[in-house]
């Protein structure tokens, strides 16, 4: 059981070397023979995609996350476009673990599009109510800047139908048979998007129990027996390196679209969850709108992916409410940080447990 799991801090150690990534290693002999290569040349590929920030190094993604936080909120802010104030605005943002991702975003009014997580209603209340006197207070934002319209989007986790992050690696992989392909000042060729695709995808990728059993004590065995057990639960995925945007490659584009489906949506539906531009959805009713999903596009001009590939779900785009992201995020999409947070919260509720 999952609650059994993280009541035990020797399991939530564990959960916090693999989760952070401190034991978790590519093993580069076993991607080099699956790509036919030898070690040295897969090691200095990988190593200058990460240089690079093409990719980050592995780690376990902690997917208990959207059940311990069950609430996800969009939330479109006027935030002040003041000079003094616009860098402490921005550091909050980078502190708060609660919000996962923030992009400047034109709509209306509003400039800024945070998205955060949050265990129930009454914590996501608090918490907005709560944000002038954070800002004011610990950021030193005056208080005329602190306080900002707000329009909020509520989503249930319990409501996700897709989430593969990994997804994108397809359409790079399209556009390099198109093309030269350049991100973050390196051009990749056909053994890169290789690489990227094995490690995308958590192959070649393993943890080093030895530096676990030295972090929690445990035999070795006792260890893998116990990380079997989370992956078999859920409370982890297997391991994977991840664009540091998540769901898009360094340079590509984002957009969240509000889709209505006629129910029974089944067929619509399916179209969706096989579509490679689209790599997360969720249920939810927001004015005539039934679901919620982000879109990668190479550039403006790939509106809606490979209209032959994708031809049905092209149809139900195309009526789709589109919001597109700025490049540059404020902070990309990086559930990490609140997932050690959670981890290290629960070993501190633990501990009390036995002190009381």
């Amino acid at each position: 059981m999952v609650s059994e799991i993280l009541e035990n801090n020797d399991n939530l150690r564990i959960l916090e070397s693999l989760v952070s990534g401190e034991s978790v290693v590519i093993n580069y002999s076993e991607l080099g023979r699956k790509l036919s290569k030898n070690r040295g040349t897969i090691q200095e590929r990988v190593e200058r995609l990460i240089e690079h920030k093409i990719i980050t190094p592995p780690s376990f993604p902690f997917y208990h996350l959207f059940a311990a936080y069950p609430l996800l909120l969009l939330t479109n802010m006027d935030i002040p476009d003041c000079v003094e104030c616009q860098p402490r605005i921005k550091q909050w943002i980078m502190d708060d673990p609660r919000i996962i991702a923030a992009y400047k975003f034109r709509q209306g009014e509003y400039g800024t599009l945070i998205f955060t997580l949050h265990r129930n209603l009454k914590e996501a209340h608090e918490w907005l109510s709560m944000l002038p006197h954070i800002l004011e207070n610990d950021y030193l934002v005056e208080k005329e800047h602190a306080t900002f319209n707000s329009n909020t989007i509520y989503i249930s986790n319990e409501l996700l139908l897709k989430y593969d992050p990994s997804t994108s690696i397809n359409i790079l992989e399209r556009d390099t048979r198109k093309g030269e392909v350049c991100m973050n000042g390196h051009c990749i060729d056909k053994l890169d998007v290789s690489i990227l695709k094995h490690l995308l995808t958590g192959k070649g990728i393993k943890y080093n129990r030895n530096r676990v059993t030295q972090t929690t004590g445990l035999h070795s065995r006792t260890v893998e027996k116990r990380v079997n057990q989370m992956l078999k639960e859920k409370v982890l995925l297997e391991p994977v390196c991840r664009f540091p945007e998540l769901f898009m490659p360094p340079g590509y584009l984002l957009s969240y679209m509000m889709v209505h489906l006629e129910y029974p949506m089944n067929a619509g539906l399916n179209s969706l969850l096989i579509n490679e531009n689209i790599p997360i959805i969720w249920k939810t009713i927001h004015s005539k709108y039934n679901l919620l999903m982000f879109h990668i596009h190479t550039d403006l001009h790939d509106l809606y992916g490979d209209i032959d590939v994708n031809r049905e779900s092209y149809k139900i785009l195309e009526k789709a409410q589109a919001r597109y992201l700025a490049h540059n995020s404020l902070k990309g999409f990086s559930p990490k940080k609140l997932s050690l947070q959670y981890i290290e919260s629960k070993i501190k509720e633990n501990q009390d447990k036995l002190n009381t």
